[in-house]
């Protein structure tokens, strides 16, 4: 079995902190790589890092997300928001676990308490279920087998449009729709596993809500529709 690189793309140590804690809490034998946007490398908090590596100018997701993908060899990846708090003891290891037993899920995401509803979690604290049939899943917590990485590629670099502008929206999202479209397009199925919890409501993002530099997912959304042929709100 592959050892487990979390990938955590963060410019904030308010948030990276207690992402940090909760990993090295609940699953310390993960690899953590890291991704610098803006962090003050020099509180303690940040050496539970395994591995920190500078991200690159102007902040994009998918690359920074790519730059750990890149860092973690061959290693299976958990792309991990710093804002999402892992709540599950060895969450990480049985969302890999989970995975392997589901050949047919070229990803896994974390079952969560924000964002999209089907990815909330299923049947109380203690439901193990394994759930698919949605067309895409938020990548606020998600594990990538490296099969699926050297099948499919790494992210798209291309949803960063408008991340160098000085003025006016940047645009943001669908990197991680655009993702779920290449692995169901490879006839896998996207699974969601309720026997891993992460916490997405007790941080912000710094990411989305950055006031100097506003988000607007439909710059992103033109560019989907562009590149599939149609909108990832209508599947």
């Amino acid at each position: 079995m592959n050892r487990i690189s979390v990938v955590i793309p963060s410019r904030k140590n308010e948030n990276l902190e207690p992402c940090l804690a909760a990993i090295v809490k609940h699953d310390p034998s993960v690899n953590i790589i890291v991704i610098d946007d803006g962090l003050d490398l020099a509180r303690e908090g940040v050496s539970a890092a395994n591995l920190v590596i500078p991200g690159v100018k102007p902040f994009i997701y998918a690359r920074n997300c790519n730059l750990g993908i890149q860092a973690a060899g061959d290693d299976d990846v958990i792309l991990c928001n710093d804002d999402a708090l892992l709540e599950t003891p060895g969450g990480f290891t049985a969302l890999q676990r989970v995975a392997l037993e589901h050949p047919e899920c070229g990803l896994m995401s974390a079952a969560t308490n924000g964002g999209a509803l089907w990815q909330r979690q299923h049947g109380g604290a203690q439901s193990t279920s394994v759930r698919y049939g949605h067309p895409m899943v938020a990548f606020v917590c998600v594990f990538i087998p490296r099969t699926t990485i050297t099948n499919l590629g790494m992210l798209d670099e291309r949803f960063g449009l408008k991340a160098d502008a000085k003025v006016g929206p940047r645009g943001y999202g669908c990197d991680d729709d655009d993702y779920c479209w290449r692995v169901r397009a490879a006839n896998q199925r996207l699974g969601i596993y309720d026997g891993c919890h992460v916490d997405h409501r007790s941080l912000v993002s710094t990411f989305r809500g950055d006031p100097k530099r506003p988000a607007d997912v439909l710059i992103h959304e033109a560019l989907f529709l562009k590149k599939w042929g149609r909108h990832p709100r209508n599947p």
